[in-house]
């Protein structure tokens, strides 16, 4: 979206694409924009635009066509080490621009759009009525998952469970489901076409059967919204037929290259995607590890003769013998995967799983063969108008399920499930990918051992602490509000948390912990709240949740039940690093922003003053009680560079090489404000703002004090630097 169009009031035609997900306060979508009108008419279309509507009057449907009259703004997310890039999931999908829909114009309703969005209409009832029928089960948004990918109603905390057992693959549709379905459907089908009298003397019933899977793959992935692991899954099964209909043999490297060029021919930015190298790399890996084991069995078996010489005498020896193996090949393939894609997954998520071929072993079973193929009854039961039926197909199936999840729930709870290893640099990761590589490689190969030190690398890998006196200051982007994290040798504090959303999710869930996360983090010493304005106070449940928290400081304790007071000549050392709060006084004569509490971090190598949300009159009472003795090297700006703080007084006083803005993008406040911004110019403090440039970093420690930039660190196609 041209940048010109940024704020501005657009009326625009469009239809919507994907079912809209709701809260409390909104709902929200994304829309295909066939018209502009205006001044907007410069931008190229058709365009990709997600919309928020505060107060939505009317159900809005997929497939529907409406005018708009909305604000917009270029695609913009906060940037932080180790949490979700809502910017690069954008680009993937090509989204051009958000915004809200500006309720003083009401949206005209148009009419049904057109026919193709039939499937994904028929999806989003099938998503409601599943919805309604099983509200109140804990899995029912699983189940969702399941029927017709919808992930919606999927909490993070369900994706935590799933990510710390390595279960994410079975509970939405994935390349396994696909290949379940289509497999059991072959197999129904040649069984079916092989009582059919003489029809499969002109016709084999395998034949029949390959074509009927392929049309059940099609299908379920068509329910799926065609995610990348399905896409993968039926251009596979796609291949797999066309080789037994012509007769051909087919390679599982081959099934695997034609998938991956189909799949980048139809979407190149699909590369962008953890799911694409995860998906491609778990199939790759099973296809090696099978083919090595078939290798190896069949050495053994030239040798030795083969199960069924040495088990013909009995016949239950036999199945017991059979039943074994299989066993055994699903035990390898499980734990080849948890190995296989270890430095995949640390670089991708931060942690593996390391219960994960216990829960699979339990897990994959039930799901594949009882609670999807329930779902898809289901489904069928619905689409037919038999919804007696697929009600009660659909209560089984989330009984089952429930079952399931309980026991997913404990293991995930486990201390040990999952193992966490962040902030690993690139060539240890290249490390641990040629270790995968060398443990691959056949049997008696001399450096061979080595794929073992190549993958404890990356398990064993110190997390980086800043040195005795030192400090690492972390002010994180959380849009408009505050949250900055401080860390010594062996301990860390945590100043302010953040907003809150009236959807019920927080910056403490979104970046803060995330972050925390990435630094290897596990508690959190001290926690101050500045003052319980939501931008400050928003994400603090998020940080309970996640982590013990020995101490916390607030200036209005009343608000956080056991919480200690701040105030004016609290102070302690921790590896060096002196910490003290330098305001409020006690008892405190202010109220509002002007009590918040500010705390100076101050070590040999450098000092950071966090001021929080102080305006003039706390500036001023600063100032004359501690005068020239305030200055610091770094400021956090006061009030994310309101015009009512930042005076001249101030600045005066604390004479900051740096200043340091927290303030979202195009935020509504219009902070920083353009005279606080010149004060600090005239200054001639250099200044940078988490709207521009994501996180900011500075490391007090004697090894440089240059102030990081995550938007530079972690550059993206599309964003133009400032700087």
């Amino acid at each position: 979206m041209p940048e010109k169009l940024e704020g501005q009031t657009i009326t625009l035609g469009a239809t919507v694409v994907e079912r809209p997900s709701s809260d409390p306060a909104s709902t929200r979508f994304l829309v295909n924009v066939t018209e502009l009108k205006g001044a907007a008419r410069g931008w190229s279309l058709p365009a990709r635009v997600r919309l928020r509507w505060y107060d939505a009057t009317q159900l809005i449907a997929v497939g529907d066509s409406w005018q708009f009259t909305v604000r917009l703004k270029r695609p913009r997310g906060v940037k932080n080490p180790g949490a979700f890039d809502y910017e690069a999931w954008m680009f993937g999908r090509r989204i051009s621009a958000t915004g809200y829909v500006v309720n003083a114009f009401p949206p005209t309703y148009l009419g049904p759009g057109p026919s193709r969005y039939g499937i994904q209409r028929f999806r989003a009832n099938t998503a409601r009525f599943i919805e309604s029928t099983l509200d109140g089960h804990a899995a029912a948004g699983l189940i969702v998952a399941l029927a017709v990918g919808h992930r919606h109603a999927v909490t993070n905390s369900d994706w935590q469970i799933l990510r710390s057992t390595g279960t994410a693959h079975l509970m939405a549709i994935s390349g396994l489901h696909i290949g379940l379905v289509s497999g059991m459907v072959y197999w129904l089908a040649s069984q079916l076409w092989r009582r059919c009298g003489q029809a499969p003397l002109h016709w084999p019933a395998s034949c029949t059967g390959a074509v009927s899977g392929l049309a059940a793959a099609i299908g379920y992935a068509a329910l799926s919204g065609l995610s990348v692991p399905t896409q993968r899954a039926v251009v596979m099964v796609a291949v797999v037929v066309a080789a037994m209909l012509l007769r051909r043999r087919c390679r599982v490297r081959d099934a695997i290259s034609v998938a991956m060029f189909v799949v980048l021919v139809l979407d190149p930015l699909v590369v962008t995607t953890a799911g694409f190298w995860l998906s491609f790399g778990a199939v790759a890996l099973i296809g090696a590890v099978l083919a090595r084991r078939h290798r190896i069995v069949a050495v053994r078996d030239a040798n030795f003769g083969s199960d069924a010489d040495r088990t013909r005498v009995n016949p239950s020896r036999r199945v017991l013998e059979s039943v074994r193996l299989r066993l055994q090949r699903a035990a390898i393939v499980q734990l080849s995967l948890v190995f296989g894609l270890a430095p995949l997954s640390l670089y991708t998520f931060g942690e593996m799983s390391v219960v994960s071929p216990l829960a699979n072993a339990v897990a994959i079973p039930i799901v594949g063969f009882i609670v999807v193929p329930l779902s898809l009854l289901g489904v069928g039961a619905f689409a037919i108008g038999a919804q007696p039926g697929a009600k009660i197909l659909f209560h089984i199936a989330v009984e089952v399920l429930d079952l399931v999840w309980r026991g997913l729930s404990d293991l995930a709870a486990w201390s040990l499930a999952a193992w966490t290893q962040p902030t690993l640099p690139d060539w240890v990761l290249a490390v641990g990918v040629l270790g995968v590589v060398l443990w691959l490689l056949p049997r008696g190969v001399p450096v061979r051992w080595l794929a073992a030190v190549a993958v404890a690398l990356l398990l064993v890998w110190p997390v980086p602490r800043p040195p005795w006196g030192g400090v690492w200051v972390s002010v994180l982007d959380v849009g408009q509000g505050l949250a900055v994290v401080a860390q010594t040798r062996q301990r860390v504090l945590v100043f302010d948390t953040g907003p809150r959303f009236r959807s019920g999710l927080s910056m403490g869930h979104l970046a803060l912990v995330p972050f925390l996360r990435n630094q290897g983090i596990r508690r959190i010493d001290r926690l101050v709240v500045s003052h319980d304005d939501n931008d400050h106070i928003g994400g603090i449940d998020a940080l309970r949740e996640a982590f013990p928290i020995d101490e916390i400081f607030a200036n209005r304790p009343e608000s956080l039940p056991g919480a200690t007071p701040c105030h004016r000549g609290q102070n302690w050392m921790w590896q060096g690093v002196h910490f003290e709060f330098l305001h409020p006084q006690a008892p405190n004569p202010l109220s509002g922003n002007d009590a918040s509490c500010v705390l100076r971090v101050s070590s040999s190598h450098g000092s950071v003053l966090i001021p929080g949300d102080i305006e003039a009159g706390a500036e001023l009472a600063l100032v004359g009680h501690y005068g020239p003795n305030l200055a610091s090297d770094v400021l956090v700006v006061p009030h994310h560079g309101s015009r009512t703080s930042s005076t001249g007084l101030f600045l005066g006083a604390v004479r900051p090489r740096t200043a340091l803005i927290s303030a979202g993008y195009r935020n509504r406040y219009g902070h920083p404000h353009t005279d606080v911004l010149s004060r600090y110019r005239q200054a001639q403090i250099e200044v940078y703002s988490t709207s521009d440039s994501g996180a900011l970093f500075i490391h007090l420690d004697g090894r440089g004090d240059a102030i990081g930039e995550q938007r530079h660190l972690s550059p993206r196609i599309g964003y133009q630097s400032d700087r």
